[in-house]
């Protein structure tokens, strides 16, 4: 069994004892890094697979618009992943899997190996972005666009629906997690009101199993959602234009306010607008959770990661060198 693990961004440990302990626990596995300048002593004594960038990297993003993103470097850790797999395609195409890690996680087993027996096609195994996993092909072929979708496609859209494979929805884990540290965000998502109106007003979408019911009985009005729908286009002006037709071919048009009648018609529908359970500040143009979500699921199907991790607490504040 070959796996690459793949750091990306700014290395973070704690002190010595952390950093010894990540290198133990990495050292069976070829380590792939794109970092800061800061970092080329800790990635030397890490790997010799690794890529420097000046701290002021220009990534083709404009992200000096104030609230545009939560952090810069939420964006800037999929510009390091692109620039791993740009660089080391071939590579890599050459190990079995392909392991996305952070330095500052809790990584509570003692050996990864044990966690890539008998993974599927076509599936990724994720704790969020933090930690994922899948066989080789599969994360090529997702992540390998993925930054210059992010840059094209995704910037600017967190508060608009993004067309989604609902047949992978359906088929990936029935008890897939939406938390920090397990699963993906589905919370994040902005779906069609059939999907979340009753969860909503319930105070959240609960579990990921309870959506599935309403996909599949929904499943076909979706695929049709997913290529007909238009957020700059009105509803109500086309419900007007198919009320009047109607009225008309029955002879009632000039007996009935067409406008109202439209109207009621309109407010009674289901499914015309998109929501999410999770609000956007105004001015954010990028969610990388969402994004993330968004991504895995258009490209295949999602399982929770059966690693076992935490986030470090303090970790913004991590700032050990080797020569501390």
């Amino acid at each position: 069994m070959k796996l690459a693990i793949l750091i990306t961004g700014e290395l973070r440990f704690k002190d010595r004892s952390h950093f010894e302990s990540f290198k133990k626990k990495v050292r069976d596995h070829d380590v792939f890094i794109s970092t800061y300048e800061k970092s080329k002593g800790l990635c030397e004594e890490l790997s010799d697979k690794y890529i420097i960038h000046p701290a002021d990297v220009d990534c083709g993003i404009d992200m000096s618009p104030r609230g545009c993103v939560r952090t810069v470097g939420a964006v800037l850790q999929w510009f390091h992943l692109d620039s791993l797999i740009k660089n080391y395609k071939d590579e890599l195409l050459e190990y079995d899997y392909i392991l996305k890690v952070r330095t500052d996680v809790d990584f509570f087993d003692a050996d990864f190996a044990p966690h890539f027996n008998n993974l599927d096609d076509k599936t990724l195994y994720a704790s969020t972005d933090l930690v994922f996993y899948s066989r080789t092909k599969h994360f090529i072929q997702t992540f390998g666009c993925f930054f210059d979708k992010i840059k094209n496609y995704y910037w600017g859209k967190c508060a608009d629906y993004i067309p989604l494979n609902y047949h992978h929805i359906l088929h990936s884990d029935d008890n897939l997690a939406d938390t920090q540290t397990r699963g993906v965000r589905v919370f994040r998502l902005v779906m069609p009101e059939v999907l979340i109106a009753k969860r909503k007003n319930l105070g959240g979408l609960g579990p990921f199993r309870f959506i599935k019911p309403l996909i599949k009985d929904n499943y076909d009005f979706l695929c049709k959602f997913n290529h007909s729908y238009d957020p700059e286009a009105s509803l109500l002006s086309i419900n007007k234009s198919i009320v009047s037709n109607i009225l008309g071919d029955f002879g009632l048009s000039s007996e009935v306010n067409t406008d109202a009648l439209a109207t009621k018609i309109a407010e009674a529908l289901p499914y015309k607008h998109v929501d999410s359970i999770t609000g956007f500040t105004d001015g954010m143009l990028f969610a990388p959770e969402q994004a993330f979500c968004i991504h895995a699921f258009n490209n295949g199907y999602v399982r929770n990661s059966s690693l076992k991790i935490d986030l470090m607490r303090g970790r913004q504040n991590f700032k050990f060198k080797l020569s501390d």
